[in-house]
């Protein structure tokens, strides 16, 4: 199975002389047509081959975000009741516009300053299609904590960050560990 996912363009995978799935390797891992196929090619198996797994397998799907009209005390409710240190800021189509975090509300901190005064808005954002080792790499190459996902209009979809990957990655293991 390993080599057929390194080598192979299209797997096709039989049951009793029926075709069960006939797919690329990543579509295979990631959308098994049933539980035939989930045995099959092995529960965990994606996660040895780290180049398969994209942002859409491991982002927070429903990051809590703000408009930037909101004031700072407002955004400051917002992370407290969110227990977050940091709001993405979209406009009404949902497009990233920026991202506040704590840092930047106690250097601009006056209770009427609106947050599109003071949000970051040149962000590094990645794809739902961008692979987890290319993530990876951005976030170590740029000393950043968490990326924004956005899909092909840069309407805000999800946010990857250093916990989500290790919540990610820490039931990763905890499953293999189960399976022992």
């Amino acid at each position: 199975m390993d080599e057929a996912l390194k080598l192979g363009d299209r797997i096709c995978i039989m049951k009793d002389g029926d075709i069960v799935q006939f797919d690329t390797p990543e579509e295979i891992l990631n959308n098994p047509a049933n539980d035939f196929v989930k045995e099959f090619i092995g529960k965990n198996r994606i996660w040895q081959q780290p180049g398969f797994i994209k942002a859409k397998d491991i982002m927070i799907t429903e990051p809590i975000t703000t408009s930037g009209n909101r004031t700072v005390v407002q955004a400051l409710e917002i992370m407290k009741a969110n227990k977050v240190d940091s709001l993405l800021v979209i406009n009404k189509q949902d497009k990233l516009e920026g991202i506040v975090t704590i840092k930047d509300i106690i250097r601009n901190y006056t209770g009427s300053l609106k947050l599109n005064t003071i949000m970051e808005t040149k962000i590094k954002t990645v794809k739902l299609d961008d692979s987890l080792m290319n993530i990876l790499n951005l976030m170590n190459e740029l000393k950043i904590g968490y990326v924004p996902v956005v899909d092909e209009s840069s309407k805000l979809v999800g946010l990857i960050t250093e916990s989500s990957l290790l919540i990610v990655l820490s039931n990763q293991y905890i499953d293999q560990e189960d399976e022992k």
